[in-house]
């Protein structure tokens, strides 16, 4: 990949499919098929214990005492590594997401996402998604007299959120989110 940038500030592209419910089979064991496809890009294979919790409380009359009630069940956080620890699989209940410490391209994200999702499909055809997300995360630390002025690092069309700011030295996070509404669907 061609660096368009003097200094790559990328600490981490996240992709992340979370199930709209979840997938029970997947709380103690792997489809053979997914766990394959997983290895051939991911080859290091560690599963934790994992708990998912679930906190209720109850308002009752003012004389009782009002005890919150927490629920947790155990499930399988089936994790993959890249060779080098580059990157990383987690499959659960709950969601499949992709985390890369080494970001090499899009390209490379695409694939390895569509390969690993591709057997979760065809295995589980009826489960549903509730959310798709692409996170890009950059760590971005300068010493200099305006520290919000990036324009040597970053593309012109990136930094218009630091426009909406008059005193741009209270700024302590900016991000953008896009979101879009396709007929009906937002």
């Amino acid at each position: 990949m061609t660096n368009l940038y003097p200094k790559n500030f990328l600490n981490q592209v996240i992709i992340r499919i979370d199930f709209s419910n979840p997938i029970e089979e997947l709380r103690s064991e792997i489809p053979k098929k997914l766990n394959t496809k997983a290895l051939k890009f991911f080859p290091i294979l560690e599963p934790r214990d994992a708990y998912l919790g679930h906190l209720s409380l109850e308002i009752t009359a003012k004389d009782s005492e009002d005890v919150p009630q927490f629920e947790k069940k155990k499930m399988k956080d089936w994790i993959y590594f890249g060779k080098d620890r580059e990157k990383e699989l987690h499959i659960n209940v709950d969601a499949l997401f992709i985390v890369y410490t080494k970001y090499e391209s899009y390209k490379q994200l695409h694939d390895d996402f569509i390969a690993i999702s591709e057997p979760l499909f065809s295995e589980f055809e009826t489960f549903g998604i509730k959310r798709i997300g692409l996170r890009y995360i950059n760590i971005i630390s300068l010493s200099e007299a305006n520290p919000t002025n990036w324009k040597k690092y970053l593309n012109k069309n990136l930094l218009c959120t630091f426009n909406l700011c008059d005193n741009q030295k209270i700024i302590s996070r900016a991000f953008h989110v896009l979101e879009l509404k396709i007929e009906d669907i937002q």
